[in-house]
């Protein structure tokens, strides 16, 4: 790339830069085998009287790019910046190759001018800015080159009068679409950044992005079309926006003590403008249209059945939707018949909770110091998120007696001697119960958390210990790691992401240590 800096009669600042890039993946993988060696001792192929395998492989990836930046600046008031790319992927078939990613940002630093500078002792900064681009995806998930058609083999054909006889043969893999193209992303950002008293900053942003012709297999091609594989299509929008802030402060307090604040916040949420589902599925309460990514469907737990809910013969009494899942028991979990169609079923499914994935994160923390004395601590969280909690023999005794986990609170169950209290578990069962293990809102937890992510103490020995002992910087100090931990749920560690537990949690950790300086 080549750059070039310049400024006009002190007042205007221009720097600008373009650049190119190539970028290249080359895989190869040559494999070959011979039997027959008269001897161990020639460990080579022609050593070999028969050519037992040979096979090859080679991929290649090729990325060009053209970019450039165009900066302004007026008076170290305003400022302008525009950049630009022009990427070519050989991921796509000739004539859709490349793309254009344009951007522009600016901002406008509002203290530096005149009018400010009475204000310069209480509010040391006010900047704000805005920027709007594109950004471009060229990855595919699952199909390097999904424009060109595969060949696969496999058994092609079977005859006979018991059908056990096949003829192997090749046959079309994936097809391929030749005008697949880039997966763009459309970005916004405004934000403003606050200085006070030379001590206080923080920073907000506003942020709306907006993905368009994601890479999607499709879901709704008729199995009349012949495809063995649905083809992948540019499809799908999703939008997402939010707001990030931060605070930081760092102040002394005369000459003995120090105090740094910090702290961050995000919130973010998406939506599905355009999924590939029928218009007849996004009448209904499973459609992904119009929900976020990463949402659970499942039923909505209303209860759990008890005696009174049967009649002698073991049926549900009249008024009571028919589950279909398996023959319900007392004890076992009751769902809503959300379709009313009185029966309740995987039809019934419909979103449920928060998303698998924070909506909130966010973290705060603070450091001392006082004369020889330092002390800091930072805590981490998210909030609004959800957890399915599920697991093949999840419900304790569900594995026959012998396998899965019996956790701490198995008795927190449904009895029969005590039908009505609020519990944990439903009927306990050494079968699996397929009623009791759908996705519902009796599984789904939430996954919030507070968590003291580290803190630590420490203390500097004074000067004249230190130059005695002919040393500097000598300190011993505390240390401590994922201390404590605050959540709403807590059978296991929810910052794992496990739907069962079955992970190993985060450690705490505990350590004393010296450090020193000769």
């Amino acid at each position: 790339y080549t750059s070039y800096t310049r400024t006009f009669a002190d007042k205007h600042s221009i720097s600008a830069m373009v650049g190119y890039s190539y970028q290249q993946y080359l895989y190869k993988y040559v494999y070959a085998a011979t039997t027959g060696h008269s001897s161990d001792k020639i460990p080579t192929l022609n050593g070999g009287s028969v050519y037992s395998d040979a096979t090859s492989t080679k991929q290649e990836d090729v990325n060009i790019g053209y970019f450039g930046r165009l900066n302004y600046d007026y008076l170290k008031r305003y400022m302008l910046t525009a950049t630009f790319r022009e990427d070519g992927s050989s991921r796509f078939a000739s004539g859709n190759r490349w793309g254009f990613f344009p951007s522009v940002a600016g901002g406008w630093l509002v203290t530096n001018e005149k009018f400010m500078e009475s204000t310069a002792s209480v509010l040391s900064k006010l900047k704000i800015r805005g920027s709007y681009g594109l950004v471009g995806n060229d990855q595919l998930s699952g199909r390097r080159f999904a424009f060109l058609s595969t060949i696969t083999s496999g058994t092609g054909y079977v005859y006979g009068t018991s059908g056990n006889q096949t003829i192997n043969g090749r046959f079309e893999g994936d097809f391929g679409i030749e005008d697949l193209s880039w997966e763009t992303v459309k970005k916004t950002d405004i934000g403003i950044e606050i200085g006070l008293w030379d001590c206080i900053n923080i920073q907000a942003d506003y942020f709306h992005e907006k993905r368009e012709d994601i890479f999607m297999q499709r879901k709704t091609i008729p199995e009349t079309a012949g495809f063995n594989k649905n083809p992948w299509a540019n499809f799908g929008i999703v939008k997402n926006q939010g707001f990030d802030a931060s605070l930081e402060m760092n102040k002394s307090f005369g000459k003995d003590f120090f105090l740094s604040l910090r702290g961050n916040f995000t919130f973010s949420r998406n939506k599905i403008l355009e999924y590939d589902e029928s218009e007849a599925m996004k009448q209904t309460t499973r459609a992904r249209t119009g929900n976020p990514l990463n949402t659970y469907y499942g039923l909505k737990a209303v209860g759990l059945f008890q005696e009174e809910d049967f009649k002698a013969d073991g049926t549900l009494v009249d008024g009571i939707p028919n589950h279909t899942f398996e023959q319900v028991k007392p004890g076992d979990i009751r769902y809503e018949d959300t379709n009313h169609d009185g029966k309740v079923d995987t039809y019934d499914y419909q979103p449920i909770g928060r998303p698998s994935v924070p909506e909130i994160v966010y973290g705060f923390g603070f450091s001392a110091r006082w004369k020889s004395f330092d002390f800091s601590a930072f805590f981490q969280g998210s909030t609004n998120v959800s957890n399915m909690i599920q697991g093949d023999m999840l419900i304790p005794g569900s594995g026959g007696g012998g396998l899965g986990n019996i956790y701490a609170n198995c008795d927190d169950r449904w009895d029969p001697n005590d039908p009505y209290r609020q519990v944990f578990w439903p009927r306990l069962s050494t079968n699996k119960s397929s009623n009791n293990m759908q996705y519902s809102t009796w599984w789904l937890k939430d996954a919030s958390y507070l968590r003291l992510k580290n803190v630590e103490v420490g203390y500097t020995f004074p000067k004249k210990w230190q130059k005695a002992a002919m040393m500097r910087d000598a300190r011993i100090f505390f240390r401590g790691s994922n201390l404590l931990t605050w959540a709403a749920f807590d059978m296991w560690d929810p910052e794992i992401g496990s739907s069962d537990g079955m992970k190993y949690p985060l450690m705490k950790v505990y350590s004393f240590g010296f450090q020193v300086t000769f």
